[in-house]
């Protein structure tokens, strides 16, 4: 996949539910430019940036936000949990009927793909093609390799 200049990066803190809200932000800029046209709105956050608040995903449906989103699944929070591991600190892992971020997406009525890191390609093509809200579900191990 090629990314092409200009381009609009918002920046998050992907930890409180906020990534399908700041993907919107270049979504909502770049319409009636004639510049974009086309032109799909990605992001990419941690796991948390969707988990703690699946109703953001709703709300993408609901206004067709035509977004890309692509968080990795852990299971576990990852960042919470990379931050409390060296301190054997106690880290919340989630259920994984919650965790299914694909599967919520298709619910919606949108496209949600689930890929590993070693087979990334065809959900990938496949949720970057899809017109309006699409979700990329990328399941890694617990030490998000």
């Amino acid at each position: 996949m090629t990314f092409e200049e200009p381009s609009l990066s918002p920046s998050g803190d992907d930890h409180d539910g906020s990534a399908f809200p700041t993907a919107a932000v270049p979504w909502v800029a770049t319409r009636g430019l004639a510049a974009p046209a086309g032109r799909r709105t990605v992001s990419i956050s941690g796991d948390g940036g969707v988990a703690p608040y699946a109703m953001e995903v709703t709300a993408a449906f609901a206004r067709d936000n035509d977004v890309a989103h692509g968080p990795p699944n852990n299971a576990q929070f990852g960042k919470i949990a990379m931050e409390r591991r060296p301190g054997r600190f106690r880290f919340r892992s989630a259920d994984p009927s919650f965790r299914c971020f694909a599967a919520a997406t298709r619910l919606c009525g949108g496209v949600g793909a689930t890929a590993t890191g070693a087979a990334l390609g065809d959900p990938q093509a496949a949720a970057f093609a899809a017109m309006g809200p699409a979700l990329l579900e990328i399941l890694c191990d617990a030490e998000l390799a």
